[in-house]
């Protein structure tokens, strides 16, 4: 039975106007946070299975690491199906322009303020881009350098910069 329903048979048995309208107004704001409460859940919902898309293609990229470091003539790391080769199909154009400018500059290791400098954009942009390198596995943080913020191309990240070299005649 609807709320406003029971409300109105409650007025006729002897509610006062005042208590029905406060009654009232409070069923609805319930309703309304009922509705806002649910859009919020689908929401989640989404991002959740977005989230598990991402953790099953990130396990298989493992699996792949995993056998290519057991047996590496087996398993290429940029042709494996599923692997870095699947990302690197869909790299942005920032990211793109970094592997580019690694490969103009001749750099072996490179940050994210000093190429968002080289490339002329905000930091901001190249560390979306950056983070999708690395997930790439066309660059790696440096773990032993003195700055944390310190990346490195793999030896996959220089092969797919020398082939866009020679795909757009740079």
């Amino acid at each position: 039975m609807n709320l406003i329903k029971l409300l109105q048979t409650l007025k006729e048995k002897g509610l006062d106007e005042s208590h029905y309208v406060l009654l009232g107004q409070a069923v609805e704001l319930q309703e309304e946070k009922l509705t806002l409460m649910r859009t919020a859940n689908k929401v989640l919902q989404e991002n959740n299975d977005l989230l598990k898309d991402k953790v099953r293609r990130l396990e298989a990229d493992i699996r792949q690491m995993r056998q290519y470091l057991v047996s590496p003539q087996a398993v290429s790391p940029t042709s494996a199906p599923g692997g870095p080769a699947k990302h690197i199909q869909e790299i942005s154009d920032m990211t793109v322009a970094i592997l580019q400018e690694c490969l103009k500059r001749d750099l072996a290791a490179f940050n994210c303020a000093d190429m968002a400098v080289f490339l002329s954009c905000k930091k901001s942009d190249v560390e979306t881009a950056l983070t999708e390198l690395v997930e790439s596995g066309l660059i790696e943080p440096d773990r032993t350098g003195p700055e944390k913020a310190t990346f490195l191309l793999t030896a996959a990240g220089k092969s797919y910069a020398r082939t866009l070299a020679n795909d757009t005649g740079a």
